[in-house]
C-alpha cells in the first residue's frame, strides 16, 4: 500500500489532479456563480422531471413560450446534459432526512453539489488533458507541469472555476479535440480522430458559435501537416479526416437541430426569432428588425476596433467655463 501510495506521488499527472481539484474545492463558494447556469440547471432538472425549462416567475424577460405551450429557454443543450446526472443525485442527496431543513436556503444543497463536483471534474480533466497536449507537444515533464499550472492559476480558468458559466467546460472539450486529433495526426490511429471529433461534437452541442473552435483545430492540423510532410501529403490525410471526423460532426449538428425543432418547432432557425417578436409585442416602439437592427459589418467593427475614449484631461478643459 505504501509502495502504491508512493508510485502515485511520484507521477505529476496525479500530483496535478490533486492540486487542480484542491484548487477548486478551495474557491467554490457553494453558489452557481451564474444566471445562466442557473437557467441551464433547471433546464437540466426538467429532463427527467415534470417542471419547466425555465422559471415562470422570470418569464417574460427569460424564456418564450412555444411548442404545446410550454416554456422553454434558448441555450443549446451541451452543458445541460453534463449537468444532468449531478443535478439526479444532488436533488436526491437534497431530499435526505439529514438535509431535510436546509430546503430553501441558498445556496441550496443540491446547488452546492452541482457546483463543487462538476467544477471539480471538469477542472481535474482538464488538468490532465493540458499535461498530455504539451507531452505530445515534446514539451518536457517540468515544462508541461508549468504549463498545467499557469493555466489553472494565472489564466480566466480560475475565474470560472468559482463562477460556473459554460467557458471551462468549452476549454475542456477543445483542448480534448487538439489533444487527439494531433495525436492522430502523428499516429494515425482513427480512434484517435473520432474521440478528438466526439469532444468538438459535444462542443457544437454546447455553443454553435465552437464550430470557430472546430475550424482552428483543423487549420493547426493542416499546418502541422505542411510543415511536416509538404504538400503531397496533405490530401489522403484531408480525405481521411473528413471520412471519419465530419460524420461526427453532421450527427452533433442534427442533435442540435432536433433540439431546436423540439422547442421551437423549425429546423433552422433559433431562439433569436422568437425572442424579438415577443419582445416586439411587449414594446411596439421597437424596430420591426429587432434585435438584428445594429448591421453586422458596424457591431464586428466596433468590437475588434472600439473607439478610442479622449483623454480624462481633455474631457475636464472642455467642460470647464472659459
Amino acid at each position: 500500500m505504501r509502495n502504491r501510495m508512493r508510485a502515485c506521488l511520484a507521477k505529476p499527472q496525479f500530483l496535478l489532479a490533486l492540486t487542480a481539484a484542491f484548487l477548486s474545492l478551495v474557491v467554490q463558494s457553494g453558489e452557481l456563480g451564474s444566471a445562466d447556469t442557473m437557467h441551464r440547471l433547471q433546464t437540466a432538472h426538467s429532463f427527467w422531471t415534470s417542471d419547466p425549462a425555465a422559471f415562470p416567475n422570470e418569464y417574460p424577460e427569460f424564456g418564450v413560450y412555444r411548442r404545446g405551450g410550454k416554456l422553454y429557454d434558448w441555450y443549446g443543450i451541451g452543458q445541460p446534459l453534463l449537468l444532468r446526472p449531478f443535478d439526479v443525485v444532488g436533488t436526491y442527496i437534497e431530499n435526505l432526512h439529514p438535509f431535510a431543513a436546509y430546503k430553501g436556503t441558498d445556496p441550496t444543497v443540491r446547488n452546492i453539489f452541482v457546483s463543487g463536483s462538476v467544477n471539480t471534474l471538469i477542472s481535474i480533466l482538464t488538468a490532465l488533458v493540458c499535461f498530455r497536449y504539451l507531452r505530445a507537444l515534446e514539451f518536457n515533464n517540468r515544462e508541461s507541469v508549468a504549463g498545467v499550472l499557469a493555466l489553472l492559476f494565472c489564466t480566466t480558468h480560475l475565474h470560472y472555476t468559482q463562477n460556473m458559466m459554460e467557458n471551462n467546460y468549452i476549454f475542456l472539450l477543445t483542448l480534448t479535440g487538439f489533444l487527439f486529433q494531433y495525436r492522430w495526426l502523428c499516429s494515425g490511429r482513427t480512434r484517435d480522430l473520432l474521440i478528438g471529433s466526439a469532444a468538438l461534437g459535444l462542443n457544437l452541442l454546447t455553443r454553435l458559435t465552437t464550430a470557430l473552435d472546430l475550424m482552428a483545430v483543423g487549420l493547426f492540423l493542416l499546418l502541422v501537416l505542411w510543415s511536416r510532410e509538404g504538400k503531397q501529403a496533405i490530401w489522403p490525410r484531408l480525405v481521411s479526416y473528413a471520412k471519419a471526423a465530419f460524420p461526427v460532426y453532421f450527427v452533433s449538428f442534427c442533435i442540435d437541430r432536433l433540439y431546436q425543432f423540439h422547442r421551437f418547432g423549425t429546423w433552422t432557425d433559433t431562439y433569436v426569432r422568437y425572442f424579438g417578436l415577443k419582445y416586439r409585442t411587449l414594446d411596439p416602439t421597437l424596430p420591426p428588425n429587432y434585435p438584428w437592427e445594429t448591421p453586422f459589418h458596424v457591431g464586428f467593427s466596433a468590437r475588434c476596433f472600439p473607439a478610442k475614449s479622449p483623454p480624462s484631461s481633455l474631457i475636464r478643459s472642455s467642460s470647464s467655463p472659459s
